[in-house]
């Protein structure tokens, strides 16, 4: 997508919404839809938001699609009066299935829209913040359905589907096996340096703990243990569990291996759960390999191993090893 396009387009909609409301509230360079939700072990692993502030949505799939100019100019046109009655939601229940990402030109993410057609409900994430009002003294009904509505026919107008019922969610599947790559099974290795140089050859269990985000509510468990060798020294065997899955070992406070499940652990170069495999190329500074993206990706530095491993198309699991 051209920037000056896109900035054409934010300098007439801040015109035609002078004293309205604005979305996104942020330049941005280009945007992304994705469909998440949908491959769920169980309701309770639902995430609310395709990205807020760091963290992206663990059951997001795929690259996503780039959208059109056209759709950003119809977005905000739907959303000038404002979204407070969409915020709110319109029912009670609340599992968006579609969410969008807004990125700089340094394909960092700026906002995020979530959107549930089940239940008519959105929530929105922007680096500059809104505030909304919960009035339902003046619950606009009619101008909220319009809204849901107009936002249905601007997503299928870019070709993603749109359903409104529970059980329709192996199409939204279909739809995405579309893409011959998206259930790829290959394995690239790089033997790199700058990569990996955010970390040092000594990492501690205060740095790993670092490492979780600041908002995050993700618990942790510590279980030490004492191991003699055979020429009589002692070492300390520590072992950091966080949530259920994601393990860090350490060997007298040398981290010395480690799987990341948890989307909220974000590692020194911003590499997270959730992520894309074209995000992570993205933020590594490659290029899309020509042969397709891979299902895994082994970085080998001087001092670690990282294996990046994916499942369509997004990352979600990271183990680290130390050389």
């Amino acid at each position: 997508m051209k920037r000056i396009a896109l900035l054409l387009i934010l300098g007439i909609t801040l015109n035609a919404n002078a004293g309205g409301f604005l979305f996104p509230n942020v330049q941005f360079e280009y945007a992304k839809l994705y469909l998440f939700n949908l491959d769920l072990d169980k309701p309770s692993h639902m995430d609310f938001r395709i990205y807020k502030d760091g963290v992206y949505a663990k059951s997001k799939l795929g690259n996503g699609q780039i959208l059109s100019d056209k759709f950003h100019e119809k977005i905000q046109k739907t959303f000038a009066r404002g979204i407070d009655e969409l915020n709110m939601g319109l029912s009670k229940c609340y599992m968006p299935r579609h969410g969008i990402i807004y990125y700089s030109k340094e394909h960092e993410p700026v906002a995020s829209l979530s959107i549930c057609f089940e239940c008519d409900k959105i929530s929105v994430w922007s680096k500059e913040g809104y505030s909304f009002k919960d009035d339902y003294d003046n619950f606009n009904l009619d101008e909220a359905e319009k809204q849901i509505s107009d936002l249905a026919k601007i997503v299928a107008e870019e070709e993603v589907p749109v359903y409104t019922h529970p059980d329709d969610l192996d199409k939204y599947l279909l739809h995405l096996k579309k893409n011959a790559s998206f259930n790829a099974k290959s394995t690239v290795k790089i033997n790199v340096d700058q990569e990996l140089n955010a970390f040092t050859d000594t990492l501690t269990a205060i740095m790993t703990s670092s490492w979780v985000h600041k908002t995050s509510k993700l618990y942790s468990k510590e279980t030490i243990d004492t191991l003699q060798n055979s020429d009589g020294t002692i070492d300390i065997f520590q072992v950091v569990k966080m949530g259920k899955k994601t393990v860090f070992n350490f060997i007298d406070n040398q981290l010395i291996e480690g799987r990341i499940y948890h989307n909220s652990i974000i590692l020194p170069m911003g590499i997270s759960v959730g992520m894309s495999v074209a995000e992570v190329y993205k933020k590594l500074g490659y290029t899309k390999p020509e042969e397709g993206y891979p299902s895994i990706i082994m970085l080998s530095g001087t001092y670690w191993m990282l294996q990046l491993n994916f499942k369509h198309q997004t990352l979600n699991e990271i183990a680290i090893k130390g050389r």
